[in-house]
């Protein structure tokens, strides 16, 4: 397994861009593959993120979009919303702004966390709990001396986490594809200045998890969005844009039978301090000290086919976060033992108010499906 390139990866990108506004990151450099001069010659510069649309996928299905392609470039670890997402909105990779998954046990709060909705998976928020103080990382939108929008669901629009993350930028909202493209234009028609607007399409990776990135449901869906992208480029024609379209991670399926469930392993389970954090595909192990070696020598003796797995803090310290000095919460944030699922398998926990698992596609990995972005 290959860690993700933060010199080609989503910080780059945002980099870049934020180097054409003006504001330069001392951490992350430039992407390579879209140079910063050429962002700079354009006076509205769109960022159209169409989460779960990965490299591999759109190079396998599409059809009219391949004269467009500039490349591939990798996600962040875990390959995941959560900490691409985050990735994005503030320039950093997980290792500063310490959002490491979709589950979080977070110290702050002494609750296993959803960041994103900000909820709990288990345990109550405090009342006075903040999700701009759970983020290590600003906003990249309040560096720029530009103007800037974020174009997002009507649902989104107004959460906790879009506006921690938001910074100063306007916060647009839409219902449904034809909305969002009559947003974006209606946002870069009003502009006399110089301006970034960072758009945001959540449809194929809620169908791609609930259907499978196979399915016909999802290319039926991919179908529409490389017709409506192919439209919005015409109607941008002209107007001195410069679209750029993305992703925050790809996707693989995996089948039931690949479900790795740790109720199943009641010996493994009672080593547990929290439940599972971080994804299906990198979980998250918080041990209880006194029983490491108990809960590493199981997995050595009954999972070694079906996992890999880390010293958490080794990975801090190889990288696979990202670069420079880790955020202080980022070691807390990722257990004891990190967990990497084999093939297209999975590992999760079930606690008692959780339906079974039903989802059928799955990212979080390292593999180049569920890593590599356009």
């Amino acid at each position: 397994m290959i860690k993700p390139d933060y010199d080609h990866s989503l910080v780059n990108l945002i980099s870049a861009i934020e180097s054409s506004f003006g504001s330069h990151n001392t951490i992350y450099s430039a992407l390579p593959e879209l140079p910063v001069a050429e962002i700079a010659a354009a006076r509205n510069v769109v960022l159209w993120l169409l989460d779960g649309l990965g490299y591999h996928y759109l190079k396998q299905h599409s059809t009219r979009l391949q004269g467009y392609l500039r490349g591939s470039m990798d996600s962040v670890f875990p390959s995941s919303t959560a900490p691409a997402i985050t990735s994005l909105m503030t320039g950093c990779a997980p290792q500063q702004h310490a959002v490491t998954g979709w589950f979080m046990q977070l110290d702050e709060v002494d609750a296993v966390t959803m960041l994103l909705p900000f909820k709990a998976r288990a345990g109550t928020l405090p009342q006075d709990a903040a999700v701009a103080n759970l983020i290590g990382a600003a906003p990249m939108f309040s560096r720029l001396d530009y103007a800037s929008h974020i174009v997002i669901t009507e649902a989104l629009c107004d959460s906790e986490y879009s506006r921690a993350t938001g910074g100063t930028a306007w916060r647009h909202g839409y219902r449904g594809l034809e909305a969002c493209l009559d947003c974006l234009q209606q946002v870069v028609g009003k502009g006399h200045e110089r301006q970034f607007i960072y758009a945001y399409w959540p449809a194929f990776d809620a169908l791609a998890h609930r259907y499978g990135v196979a399915s016909p449901e999802v290319r039926a869906h991919f179908d529409e969005l490389e017709q409506a992208i192919v439209e919005l480029i015409e109607q941008l024609r002209g107007s001195d844009t410069l679209l750029v379209i993305s992703a925050d991670h790809g996707f693989i399926d995996c089948p039931p039978e690949h479900v790795l469930l740790l109720n199943d392993h009641p010996e493994l389970q009672a080593c547990l301090r929290h439940p599972l954090c971080g994804e299906p595909r990198a979980a998250y192990a918080y041990v209880q000290p006194q029983r490491l070696r108990l809960f590493t020598d199981y997995l050595e003796a009954e999972l070694r086919a079906e996992l890999s797995w880390y010293p958490a803090a080794e990975l801090i310290d190889a990288g696979w976060f990202g670069k420079g000095r880790p955020d202080p919460r980022l070691a807390a944030r990722i257990g004891d033992i990190v967990l990497l699922p084999k093939d297209n398998r999975i590992v999760i926990d079930r606690l008692e108010n959780e339906p079974p698992w039903s989802l059928i596609g799955v990212h979080g990995g390292l593999s180049e499906a569920e890593k590599k972005v356009p």
